[in-house]
């Protein structure tokens, strides 16, 4: 086939590629775990957040402006109704501290307030994060009765990615079985403690 404007062909070819490019880029920015802090061993006795004086205690640290934080609150709730009704879930929202409450009461709050046995709450200036180490919106950190941690980690198989994924089944495992050899997976998601 011979064109009769080389520029155009060109312009095809480097529409193409640019797409080719584009789309493998995103496609591993998708599935590049984020950093994961090392979160406590023993819940931290500073912590403000109230644990479960039976049962197990989920917490899921989020930015409220994270869109990739959609996907951990529908595995959430996937995993709230499959769980025993033992545990319970805190959903920790991200807000600055020149913002009000009402900064981190967006979608995602909304979501996560209609997740059973789940409870929404504001982390001002970032404070929890902090004492759980957490450093990726979507981060989940589950600890046992006696405020030992079981499981730290994401829900998700990717960055915004919804469907069965090696988070949740550890996470199950941990609640139906006592134990699972999985205690850690990578977090997919935004930092938490941003300036915006």
């Amino acid at each position: 086939m011979s064109y009769k404007n080389p520029a155009l062909g060109l312009t095809a070819g480097l529409w193409v590629l640019a797409t080719v490019l584009g789309f493998s880029s995103l496609t591993r920015y998708s599935a590049t775990p984020s950093e994961m802090g090392l979160v406590p061993t023993r819940w931290p006795q500073a912590s403000g957040i109230t644990r479960a004086a039976t049962g197990d205690t989920l917490l899921l640290f989020a930015h409220p402006k994270c869109s990739c934080s959609e996907a951990s609150l529908e595995e959430l709730e996937l995993l709230m109704r499959s769980a025993p009704d033992s545990i319970t879930a805190q959903v920790i929202f991200f807000q600055p501290k020149d913002r009000s409450a009402q900064w981190s009461q967006t979608s995602l709050w909304r979501r996560a307030s209609a997740i059973p046995r789940t409870t929404v709450v504001s982390d001002p200036d970032g404070r929890e994060a902090r004492r759980f180490r957490a450093v990726t919106s979507g981060t989940v950190c589950l600890y046992d009765a006696r405020g030992a941690l079981k499981f730290c980690g994401g829900i998700t198989a990717a960055r915004g990615m919804c469907g069965d994924n090696l988070g949740r089944r550890a996470v199950l495992a941990h609640l139906r079985m006592g134990d699972a050899e999985m205690r850690q997976t990578p977090a997919f998601g935004c930092p938490i403690l941003t300036p915006n």
